[in-house]
């Protein structure tokens, strides 16, 4: 099983990065493969779903980096307690067909 050190960052907000069992995971580091995968479903979203005027400076989610990075890295799954954010995310991606539906079925599960 593979953890992002995207989804390392956020659990450290909130607990000490000690508290997760590290030892049963791989760690995967986030790279330019999966940023330039990130930006490419971000403008596809946004495409999608264009942005509010108030919206000045893109910022990429860190559920998008962790689509991005799924996608990227033929990881079959994401696993998360988080059901509203990364599942809405899901959701708005493949509705806007920004993944393909296999590569959603495989990632967005």
């Amino acid at each position: 099983m593979h953890i992002s050190t995207v989804a390392a960052g956020e659990f450290a907000v909130k607990q000490q990065i000690t508290d997760l069992p590290l030892q049963n995971f791989r760690i995967l580091p986030y790279n330019l493969l999966h940023a330039t995968k990130a930006a490419s479903l971000y403008n596809a979203y946004r495409k999608e779903n264009p942005a509010s005027s108030d919206d000045k400076r893109p910022i990429i989610i860190n559920d998008l980096k962790l689509i991005a990075q799924a996608a990227e890295d033929n990881i079959a799954a994401i696993l998360t307690e988080d059901v509203n954010t990364l599942s809405k995310t899901c959701l708005g991606v493949t509705e806007g067909r920004v993944l393909g539906a296999e590569t959603f079925t495989k990632v967005c599960v």
